[in-house]
């Protein structure tokens, strides 16, 4: 009974550092609702109209994340049947893009990413989370190394006969081996107050639930890591 207790105490020990992980998360971005709400009061009171529209962007840039953060980990929590539909390559980056684009702006980090035509089969809402985890991740990361480096989140979407490939790079940040390890382990482990990669295991894990896989590949001359997503055209049947 040894080996099954130990893999329930494994088991029970993700999930709470998972929840803790949540929890974490979520008070950082109530932190930021709060200073926005903080803007706009002085706002009136002041009677400067700017303040106001700075509070009023900080609430809407906080309530988009914590809405992403929760759907992305409740998509881990909860095995969710897959919608299956047809889905246009450059609807889904537009998408992404599109919903991660005030961040980008806010951490001052360049996002390009360029779609080829294309359809395949997916669930809208769990692609777009898979995408919009990875961009997330390598704006963070970019925005660490600004000051060291030139960065930028750059990358490409295309169809090949077999598979949709997403292929994203952070320009300027190096991940380092037990980063990469822990983003594509089966299960959730964080290191210590670093939670930076757990949108990358969910990725990981929608990938996985299409029948596709993320692969992390790093260089460091010059510095550089590329998120390398491949999921079928077509589900394979059964």
């Amino acid at each position: 009974m040894e080996g099954p207790h130990k893999d329930l105490d494994a088991l029970l020990r993700s999930q709470g550092e998972l929840i803790g992980s949540i929890a974490h998360d979520l008070k950082g971005l109530i932190n930021g609702i709060e200073g926005g709400m903080y803007f706009i009061s002085s706002g009136i009171k002041k009677e400067k109209p700017e303040r106001i529209g700075q509070g009023h962007e900080m609430m809407k840039r906080n309530l988009e994340r914590i809405r992403r953060a929760v759907a992305s980990h409740l998509y881990y929590v909860k095995d969710r049947e897959i919608n299956w539909n047809e889905l246009g390559i450059p609807d889904m980056v537009s998408s992404a893009v599109d919903s991660i684009q005030g961040r980008a702006d806010e951490l001052g980090v360049e996002v390009e990413i360029n779609a080829g035509e294309g359809t395949f089969e997916g669930d809208e809402f769990a692609v777009r989370s898979m995408l919009v985890n990875v961009v997330d991740y390598a704006l963070e990361v970019c925005h660490r190394c600004k000051q060291e480096t030139d960065v930028a989140v750059v990358g490409s979407a295309e169809a090949t006969k077999e598979w949709t490939i997403f292929d994203l790079h952070a320009k300027g940040f190096s991940m380092d081996e037990e980063s990469r390890a822990l983003a594509l382990a089966d299960t959730y482990m964080p290191r210590g107050v670093d939670r930076s990669h757990l949108g990358l295991f969910i990725a990981n894990k929608i990938a996985k639930s299409h029948q596709g896989s993320l692969e992390i590949e790093t260089t460091t001359e010059p510095r550089a890591t590329r998120f390398l997503i491949k999921m079928p055209i077509r589900r394979a049947a059964g």
